[in-house]
């Protein structure tokens, strides 16, 4: 009896522990189920009242530095990651020929100075000449008129007198010496006048002498305008020379951190080829891929809740500034053709730029992972 009984005792005390077991079982599970309904219904909500995607990358504009004249790097004095400021010399690239082209341009600059210089001087000449000529010309034609003139007076006297001797010796009234005299003295006068009237000539015809020198200075002038185009040419020349001397030394165009090292010393780089890529860390966005049909309700201004996969846990706020009007489908190289008939209806995302609302004292780097939430405009409080 007394065996019996002990069974039964222990048989109901197990019976209480199993119940007791039973009893925690369903509260733990009654909990668990009022937290999964908790947890789940904010999870539905949140997504409800938000436009979430995890499609969705920190980036910055990103400056590839490129040389513009080609050459081999010299010297190249940044590494990945590292710090710059605007203005600091990157990098160098070898510039002997440059410098040498330089001097070439400087010598054929001084050359046509040098020309320019001279037809200055021509120019001038050309002017003294022109003016001594013309005096020339006007003295002697102004002697040659006073000559003639002169001539043509004593013509006039010469022959008056000889027509009046020639009548005074038909009447027997002078003498036959007198006479033969003031005919001398007539023909004289007359060969005067006659040479008198050529010097004249000559003397017109040397306004000639005027023309060619007017031509001179033209000349000149023309001269002295190629020598001075000639050295607005090599000022040029020697400017660009100068210019594509400056080019060999590549400073950095912003503050910022090298993102990307292309090249090392010895390198040959054409004109326009990446050497170095460079962004600015105060410059740090969020470009999301939403969804089509999650953008009702999204708009510039709409904050934004932010998870970076770097830093678990933590929650950063942001704002959209920006949604791009046209699906990354239409910029395809080969876009696609439906008009064959070939059609399978796929969602399209559209890139949403979103910016941080702080500075936060973390690291953000181009390319991090984010998950990020956009409170649509008809849910705002």
């Amino acid at each position: 009896m007394e065996k019996r009984a002990e069974n039964q005792e222990v048989k109901k005390s197990q019976r209480n522990k199993n119940n007791s077991k039973k009893l925690i079982f369903f509260i733990i599970l009654i909990v668990v189920l009022i937290v999964g309904v908790i947890w789940g219904g904010k999870w539905l909500y949140y997504r409800f009242t938000h436009a979430v995607t995890d499609d969705a990358f920190i980036s910055s504009d990103i400056i590839d530095i490129a040389p513009l004249v080609s050459g081999h790097i010299e010297r190249i004095f940044v590494n990945t990651a590292q710090h710059v400021k605007k203005g600091q010399i990157l990098a160098v690239i070898d510039q002997k020929d440059y410098k040498a082209v330089v001097a070439i341009r400087k010598a054929g600059l001084e050359e046509a100075i040098c020309k320019e210089q001279q037809a200055e001087v021509a120019v001038e000449k050309a002017k003294a000449a022109l003016i001594l000529t013309k005096h020339k010309v006007a003295t002697t034609i102004k002697t040659a008129k006073a000559n003639l003139s002169a001539a043509e007076s004593r013509f006039s006297l010469a022959r008056k007198n000889f027509y009046r001797l020639k009548a005074l010796l038909r009447q027997h009234a002078v003498s036959q010496s007198k006479y033969d005299a003031q005919k001398t003295a007539y023909i004289q006068a007359k060969e005067a006048l006659k040479a008198a009237k050529e010097a004249l000539s000559r003397a017109l015809s040397l306004k000639e002498e005027i023309v060619l020198a007017k031509k001179q200075v033209l000349f000149a002038k023309k001269a002295l305008c190629v020598a001075k185009a000639s050295v607005k040419v090599y000022t040029k020349k020697l400017k660009k020379a100068q210019l594509a001397y400056s080019h060999t030394i590549i400073k950095s165009p912003i503050s910022g951190v090298i993102a990307k090292r292309f090249v090392d010393v010895g390198d040959f780089v054409a004109a326009g080829q990446p050497i170095l890529a460079i962004y600015d860390p105060k410059d740090i966005y969020i470009m999301a891929n939403l969804e089509e049909t999650k953008l009702e309700g999204v708009h510039v201004g709409c904050p934004v809740d932010i998870w970076v996969d770097a830093y678990p846990g933590k929650k950063f706020k942001g704002k959209v500034v920006r949604i791009t009007p046209a699906a990354a489908a239409k910029f395809a190289l080969i876009p696609r053709d439906v008009t064959a008939g070939e059609f399978t209806k796929v969602v399209q995302r559209l890139p949403v730029k979103i910016e941080f609302t702080k500075d936060y004292n973390v690291t953000f780097a181009p390319g991090m992972s984010v998950e990020i939430g956009i409170l649509k405009e008809n849910n705002k409080k």
